[in-house]
C-alpha cells in the first residue's frame, strides 16, 4: 500500500469510527505503529486530523474545526497575535469579523460600543453581544452545527451586499502565495467580505505557517497589514511580496 492509499485508509477509518488509537489503526492496517505515526503527523499538517487523549480524531474538511477546540489550541499565540494588533488597527465604525478564534481574542479587546459587527460566527456574535451598544448582524445562510457557522450562496449575498470599513480575519495556513483554508465554503465567504471591505487585516501565529490548507483565499498583498508573532526566519519567504507585515520587532 502507498502511503497516500495508507493515509486515504486511515482517513475511512476514522470517518466510520470517529476515533482510534495508534494501535487500532497499526492492526486494522497491518503496518506498525511507527509508520501510522509518520501518516498521522503528515494527515495532521494537512489539517485533517485532530490528536486528542491516546489517539486521533478525523477532521471534516467541509466544515470547520469547532471553535471551541480552536480557541484552546495555542491559545498563548493567539493572544501574541491580538496584542500586536490591539494598538494598531484604523479608526472604523463597522467591522467584519470571521468565526476565527484568533480575531475572537481580539475582539473581546477592542471597544465596539456604537459600531456596527457583521459576522458569521456563532459564538463570536454571542461573546460581543455582552458588550453594551454595539450592533451585532448575523447573515442569513445554512448553519454548520459543529462550526458554530453560519456558510452557503445566501451568506455570499448577505455579505455582498453590505460595506465593511475593517475585515479581521484570520485562516488555517498561510504560505508565501497567500493564506488558505481547509473549508470551501469558509474560503469563499472570506473573499467575499474582503471585497467589500476598505480595510483588511490579517491575524495569523507563527503555528500557521508551514500548514496545508486545500482551498485558497487571498494572496497576501490584498491586505492592508498582516499581524503575526511569526520570527523573522519565517517570514522571510514573504519579504519580497508586496505586503505590510508586523511583529513588533523593527524591520
Amino acid at each position: 500500500m502507498s502511503l497516500s492509499e495508507r493515509q486515504s485508509a486511515i482517513l475511512e477509518y476514522l470517518n466510520s469510527h470517529k476515533t482510534a488509537s495508534i494501535e487500532q489503526l497499526s492492526r486494522a492496517l497491518y503496518v506498525s505503529s511507527a509508520t501510522i505515526r509518520r501518516d498521522i503527523s503528515a494527515l495532521k499538517k494537512l489539517g485533517l486530523l485532530e490528536k486528542t487523549y491516546g489517539g486521533v480524531t478525523v477532521i471534516d474538511t467541509a466544515n470547520e474545526m469547532p471553535i471551541s477546540v480552536r480557541y484552546e489550541r495555542d491559545t498563548q499565540e493567539k493572544q501574541q497575535v491580538a496584542d500586536l494588533a490591539y494598538n494598531h488597527l484604523p479608526p472604523f465604525k463597522t467591522v467584519f469579523i470571521d468565526n476565527s478564534s484568533t480575531a475572537l481574542i481580539l475582539a473581546r479587546k477592542l471597544n465596539l460600543r456604537y459600531k456596527t459587527v457583521v459576522t458569521n460566527g456563532l459564538v463570536v456574535a454571542q461573546e460581543l453581544s455582552r458588550q453594551d451598544d454595539i450592533d451585532i448582524l448575523l447573515p442569513g445562510g445554512s448553519l454548520l452545527y459543529n462550526a458554530n457557522s453560519i456558510v452557503g450562496a445566501f451568506t455570499l449575498r448577505c455579505l455582498s451586499d453590505m460595506h465593511y470599513d475593517l475585515m479581521l480575519c484570520s485562516c488555517a495556513a498561510i504560505r508565501e502565495d497567500g493564506a488558505y483554508e481547509n473549508s470551501l465554503d469558509q474560503s469563499e465567504l472570506k473573499r467575499a467580505a474582503l471585497r467589500n471591505s476598505a480595510k483588511k487585516v490579517l491575524l495569523v501565529d507563527q503555528t500557521k505557517f508551514g500548514m496545508d490548507g486545500m482551498y485558497k483565499s487571498f494572496s497576501l498583498n490584498e491586505f492592508d497589514i498582516v499581524f503575526t508573532n511569526a520570527d523573522d526566519e519565517k517570514l522571510d519567504p514573504l519579504r519580497n511580496i508586496n505586503v505590510k507585515i508586523f511583529n513588533g520587532k523593527k524591520q
